[in-house]
């Protein structure tokens, strides 16, 4: 749900012509550790001509985009996204007949019931399996409109579940795009003149280049993982946690996010869902976001590949090349491309969860806490207790007495699962209101009620200024207008999201994945793997090492192995997270400084000329490094005004606006 580009497009392009398999022309093998002058980080040049960092570039100053671009921007993506799914898809089941210009929305739910639910529908069909009840029954212990059984479609599911995820991740989009712009230490736009003038042509072309990466790439990333998500909630991680925690399901499909809380045959609450609410959004949000880093990275693939092809007139490779075997035949070029793909996926899996497992807590800390005011009355086997009003069956919650003016502790509940009476909960509250943090179960809920406790407080303050603006906005709005409850609604909405997801963001996005999603990572990831496949203790032993290193941020142990990360980094120009990890630059591989095929290398290239007396450009001398083990810093560094200024724009390029991960 995060994803910043480039503002620029730009890649360190290594001197071989660009084609495809091909070894960099600079060569690395003699290169010593340190061979990368510290003093030509983007960082360090940054600090040397301007003295000021862009807010972009510090943790700290992510931290602020943050607050405006998730917690304003974001947050309200969020609360009119999910406002527009529930008006637009009331009514909607896989056969009812949609005009998609009038509700585009249901439109795509339709999409994904034709595109994906039938095909896996007559696939499990012939398998000898009820393809209908895997694929069409979310949410199957209530019952929606238009449906003959309890449940809904697949396409309505990831409707329901994905549009407000893909509109928060626009908002966020462009509030960082607003607050780049705005940052008096950032680069100058390219539609800004050196007088200070705008230039409209360009201004619209990076407009329109904008909108284009916030819906196929910020918002683009939702939606393709929105089918595995929802079907690994319904299927694996409800279900587990379902077996441990009896009545889970139920609170899993009232969105409770394990606010809810459990309740006896007599109505007496006997506990609450706190635990099972915090591991479900660990395990599905980390699970989630394997997903959206593959796909960011695929992103990148394929955008590269085609760059390739359009500047060079060719078709570059899909499989990066063997330095050992040149002539591979092309029945191992797809033994090779299959294991490349496969080493992709699982060192995607590693460095995903590497930096989840930590950041999660940042999200359930408040989220799962900020759902007790709402929470729902769950028995373990008989369901989500349940009232009648208008004529529909809703779900009894903690502030139903409040927003129902007709619901009192005499109104008659029903089990939702089994449909029979229930004993209304609010029989035995004194007051005839019920405190969902009078009672702590547990250690975890102890910590976290004082965190739902402030939670209500700041809600409690802003809720009404910001339900009349919510309200407001849409009075002309035939579709999406708000009654006063239903602005308040918006804005209980717009501030839990805030404030779960906030720091949630900084913390995933803008320092975990900044510090340890990178080239040096990706390397050690693959030693790793590499040493389990082939069940070679030592190599997976040596991988973990490495690993270790890299999470600490410090060089390898192994120079030659250094060497080799730093030239995957180099020719790596895409975003913290956003890495280009398969066959970077389409075709210039750093394979050729690992180990077994340094000696193959050395044959097939020549010395370079001395760097103090030959032509090199500025990158080649900076890649090929001092003769010293230590070399001197600055020795590297561009020698006239030229070369400065086209350092600084290759550096800029390869810096992201945000580096980070959804």
């Amino acid at each position: 749900m995060d994803k910043p580009l480039p503002d620029k497009e730009g890649k360190v392009q290594l001197q071989n012509g660009g084609k495809p398999g091909a070894a960099p022309a600079v060569d690395f093998s003699g290169a010593p550790i340190g061979a990368y002058n510290p003093a030509l980080t983007a960082v360090a040049w940054e600090n040397a001509d301007q003295g000021k960092k862009a807010l972009k570039d510090t943790p700290k100053g992510r931290g602020l985009i943050r607050l405006f671009s998730r917690g304003v921007m974001g947050a309200t993506g969020f609360a009119v996204g999910g406002l527009i799914a529930d008006r637009l898809m009331v009514g909607y089941t896989p056969h009812v007949k949609i005009n998609y210009l009038k509700n585009p929305v249901q439109g795509i739910a339709r999409a994904y019931d034709n595109l994906f639910g039938k095909p896996m529908v007559g696939a499990l069909k012939l398998m000898g399996h009820d393809g209908e009840a895997f694929v069409n029954s979310f949410r199957n212990s209530r019952q929606f409109e238009g449906y003959a059984q309890k449940g809904r479609s697949l396409g309505h599911e990831v409707v329901m579940v994905t549009f407000d995820f893909a509109t928060m991740s626009i908002g966020d989009f462009w509030g960082r795009k607003i607050v780049h712009t705005l940052d008096p230490n950032r680069q100058k736009p390219a539609w800004k003149r050196g007088d200070g003038s705008i230039d409209w042509t360009q201004a619209a072309k990076t407009f329109g280049r904008n909108w284009w990466s916030a819906i196929t790439y910020s918002a683009g990333e939702d939606w393709a993982v929105a089918v595995p998500y929802v079907l690994t909630m319904r299927h694996v991680g409800t279900p587990i946690i379902d077996q441990f925690v009896p009545g889970y399901r139920f609170e899993f499909d009232s969105n409770g996010n394990g606010g809810g809380l459990l309740v006896g045959d007599h109505g007496r609450i006997t506990g609450n869902f706190t635990g099972a609410g915090v591991f479900n959004l660990w395990e599905r949000f980390t699970t989630y976001n394997v997903g959206t880093l593959l796909f960011r990275e695929s992103y990148h693939w394929v955008g590269s590949h085609l760059k390739h092809a359009l500047d060079h007139k060719t078709i570059p490779a899909m499989v990066e090349a063997d330095p050992a075997n040149p002539n591979r035949s092309a029945f191992e070029t797809v033994i090779d491309g299959t294991q490349q793909f496969a080493n992709w996926l699982a060192r995607g899996t590693i460095k995903a969860v590497t930096y989840m497992v930590p950041a999660v807590p940042f999200f359930w800390i408040t989220r799962t806490p900020q759902h007790k005011f709402q929470g729902a009355f769950t028995h373990p086997e008989k369901g989500v207790l349940t009232y009648l009003e208008g004529g529909v069956m809703k779900p009894v919650r903690i502030k139903t007495p409040i927003d129902s003016p007709h619901f009192n502790a005499q109104t008659p509940v029903y089990y939702g699962e089994v449909g029979k009476p229930a004993v209304n909960p609010f029989l035995h509250a004194q007051g005839g209101k019920i405190d969902p943090h009078a009672k702590s179960w547990g250690a975890l809920d102890a910590m976290l009620n004082p965190i739902a406790k402030a939670n209500d407080a700041v809600r409690g303050a802003l809720r009404k200024p910001i339900g009349k603006i919510y309200e407001k906005a849409f009075s002309r709005s035939k579709a999406l207008k708000l009654t006063a409850a239903g602005g308040l609604d918006r804005a209980d909405t717009y501030i839990n999201a805030a404030i779960a997801y906030t720091p949630y963001f900084w913390a995933k996005s803008d320092w975990l994945a900044d510090k340890w999603d990178y080239g040096r990572m990706d390397v050690s990831v693959d030693r790793t793997l590499a040493g389990a496949v082939t069940l070679n203790p030592g190599e997976f032993k040596a991988g973990v090492g490495e690993i270790w290193q890299s999470l600490k941020r410090q060089p390898l142990k192994d120079p030659q192995r250094e060497t080799y990360a730093q030239c995957v980094e180099a020719t790596d120009a895409t975003p913290s997270d956003n890495k280009f990890d398969i066959n970077p630059l389409a075709g210039q591989s750093c394979d050729y400084l690992l180990p077994k095929y340094v000696e193959t290398v050395k044959k097939q290239q020549t010395a370079l000329p001395n760097p103090k007396t030959s032509g090199l450009s500025w990158q080649e001398r900076t890649i090929q490094g001092k003769p010293e083990d230590k070399p001197e810093i600055g020795a590297n560094s561009p020698k006239s005004y030229a070369e400065k200024e086209e350092m600084r724009k290759a550096l800029e390029a390869m810096v992201p606006p945000t580096p980070s991960i959804n």
